[in-house]
């Protein structure tokens, strides 16, 4: 076989051997933990991520990265909690859960939900983390202006990594901005709600995940731009529309 096509054939296998999806595992990283105890709990935390079946190198960072995310909390978080809610007939609990909303060959995208009854009142809060499974950046949280194209490197250059998330988070927020403006779902908006009030409640480069065909979905939290009855309130947008905007 000639050479050239043999080296060929053999960049294409592993390219696509590297683009592989993970399989998602039918178990969770879940549990939880009462203080002082279960028999006479004043504060509970629940968890549950989901987790790779794969074993390799790609799996374990991923699932490594879930994995410290709930040994900080019980080290820290969740016992300062407890220290911070006062004894009720109804103990104060917090459920933190992640779910997948995308897996293709390129990324891994995780909601979590976070929710909370603390001293008697109720809060949602929502956050997520898109990682990617191929390129420089395999097995880690891939940022909004890498997932836009706007950094290509894997080199850390903190300020190039400001400047383009400063250049993303702007063009995401015009984005978000005009489809509050022409407001089709007829959301109800806070009467102050503006521009400007917009970019202190809403960090597009936190506030994103992928969904299952992988458009990009920015949201605002629960309360902050209607009312918390309005939950969550998503825009998604296909990547090539928005880097049309650049």
């Amino acid at each position: 076989m000639n050479k050239r096509i043999c080296a060929l054939m053999t960049a294409m296998c592993l390219a696509s051997s590297s683009a592989m999806a993970l399989t998602v595992s039918d178990v969770r990283l879940e549990g939880s933990v009462s203080y002082p105890d279960e028999a006479s709990a004043v504060y509970t935390y629940r968890y549950s991520y989901p987790i790779t079946a794969d074993d390799d190198e790609l799996a374990d960072m991923i699932n490594g990265f879930y994995t410290y995310q709930v040994d900080d909390a019980l080290a820290f978080a969740a016992p300062m909690m407890a220290e911070s809610v006062a004894p009720a007939a109804e103990p104060s609990h917090t459920d933190v859960s992640g779910k997948v909303t995308c897996l293709n060959d390129d990324y891994l995208s995780v909601l979590v939900t976070s929710r909370g009854h603390i001293d008697g009142y109720d809060s949602t809060v929502y956050s997520a983390q898109t990682f990617a499974l191929t390129g420089p950046k395999r097995g880690n949280v891939a940022s909004l202006p890498w997932i836009m194209g706007l950094l290509k490197e894997a080199e850390n250059d903190t300020w190039l990594e400001d400047r383009q998330t400063a250049k993303a988070d702007e063009l995401v927020r015009t984005l978000v901005w005009e489809r509050m403006q022409e407001n089709e779902d007829n959301i109800p908006y806070y009467d102050d709600i503006s521009e400007e009030l917009l970019a202190d409640i809403f960090y597009p480069e936190e506030d994103f995940f992928m969904d299952e065909d992988g458009r990009l979905v920015f949201f605002l939290q629960p309360g902050y731009a209607a009312d918390e009855s309005a939950g969550r309130i998503d825009f998604a947008f296909e990547l090539d529309d928005i880097l049309d905007e650049l």
